[in-house]
């Protein structure tokens, strides 16, 4: 495939999905605006359109996840054999005219046993190596056995959020 047939291949992707685009807003229709302070709200049609837009933005999302899986595989495979390359090569980057590959090291850390680690953190006064959260259940708890008080140094907020679930 030429650079040329490539390059129309990329607009009439575009085109296609513009004009898919454009039979899922011809699918939903005029969305009718429902406003916060509309005292006579139609509650019936509030939920179906509601739920409307949420199959349409699923749909958009599965076949979006979809490809994206495809083409990080692809993505993998094509790091594994140029890795394999540079490793049989003995070398630590590669220059192409399209791009640069190289090396990094990547490391993660996870606390596979918390008891001896919190030993060692209390033994060593090695604290700077522990990220510390509160956990938000236990935090919920402790405030209805101790009349609204929070833990020392613990902030709180709550809020009241409107859900919508299908019958």
């Amino acid at each position: 495939m030429t650079a040329e047939q490539r390059e129309q291949l990329i607009a009439d992707r575009e085109q296609l999905t513009e004009a898919l685009e454009n039979i899922e807003t011809a699918l939903l229709g005029n969305i009718q605006e429902f406003r916060p302070d509309d005292d006579t709200l139609n509650t019936e049609a509030a939920v179906q359109t509601y739920l409307m837009l949420r199959e349409a933005r699923e749909r958009g999302k599965d076949r979006h996840e979809e490809r994206d899986k495809v083409l990080r595989e692809h993505q993998h495979r094509i790091e594994n054999a140029l890795g394999a390359f540079m490793q049989r090569n003995t070398s630590s980057g590669l220059n192409t005219k399209y791009g640069t590959v190289f090396t990094a090291h990547q490391s993660t850390a996870r606390v596979a046993d918390k008891n001896a680690f919190l030993s060692y953190l209390q033994e060593s006064d090695a604290w700077h190596m522990a990220t510390i959260g509160a956990n938000k259940k236990e935090v919920a708890d402790h405030l209805d056995k101790n009349e609204g008080q929070l833990p020392p140094g613990v902030d709180w907020s709550s809020r009241v959020v409107v859900q919508i679930r299908r019958k």
